[in-house]
């Protein structure tokens, strides 16, 4: 993640000038003015997970077909319940302490910029962010990431228990179940040619053991950050 001297740096470029020249764009008057990283960097959190959460909500609505009768109905029933779930953590992230600065007091910072920086986020992003109600809190507390975090842990979990039983329905047909076919993804192995590896599910199974793990580092992160300042959220991100 830049910092405002590597965004300094690249202003001054871009105006003619040469790195280190703070007679033309000042790293602390200019571009970091009325700003911390203290509430920038966890509004620029909260709208990438917005972005991220969109987009998975969408690729999930149509994860699993429902043709197969009751157990496909099971399917579809816990992916609906998840994707509920990602619809209220997109609602959470909406809540920013953009504008309360270092400690979310909003020191150094104008009240006309404080009163106006969502409504400018909000039009560059249609994201509809609103300002927490104690800038305090959502500067000191970054436990609205831990939440998400499980949500998406619960929805990875429920994606690769679905995995399993595709793998398990498709096994065989002479010694497993042979319940299902899926389609052949690659070529099987060269000692065994008619054996088609599930590998799409096994490649499931591998993203949530991922999501499973971000999701520990995360909490670890929130949980031993200290007072203001989130120093292992910015840097685990």
């Amino acid at each position: 993640m830049k910092n405002e001297y590597e965004f300094n740096g690249m202003a001054v470029e871009i105006l003619g000038g040469n790195k280190g020249d703070y007679s033309i764009v000042h790293p602390n008057d200019d571009v970091n003015m009325g700003q911390s990283t203290n509430d920038v960097v966890p509004t620029a959190g909260k709208m990438t997970t917005i972005r991220l959460l969109v987009n998975l909500r969408v690729q999930m609505q149509d994860a699993v077909p429902i043709s197969l009768g009751q157990e496909f109905q099971a399917y579809s029933d816990s992916v609906m319940r998840n994707i509920g779930r990602l619809d209220a953590a997109i609602e959470e992230m909406r809540t920013v302490n953009m504008g309360g600065t270092a400690i979310g007091t909003g020191i150094n910072a104008d009240e006309e910029y404080i009163s106006k920086i969502i409504p400018a986020l909000n039009s560059v992003s249609k994201m509809d962010l609103r300002h927490a109600g104690d800038l305090i809190d959502s500067t000191q507390n970054l436990d609205p990431f831990v939440t998400v975090s499980g949500i998406v842990k619960a929805c990875a979990v429920t994606l690769s228990k679905i995995a399993n039983d595709l793998r398990l329905m498709s096994s065989g047909p002479r010694t497993g179940f042979g319940e299902i076919t899926l389609p052949a993804r690659q070529n099987g192995s060269s000692i065994m040619p008619g054996k088609v590896n599930p590998v799409i599910p096994e490649v499931v199974n591998q993203v949530a053991f991922n999501v499973v793990g971000n999701d520990m580092t995360i909490a670890l992160a929130a949980d031993n950050d200290m007072l203001d300042r989130d120093v292992y959220y910015s840097r685990s991100h």
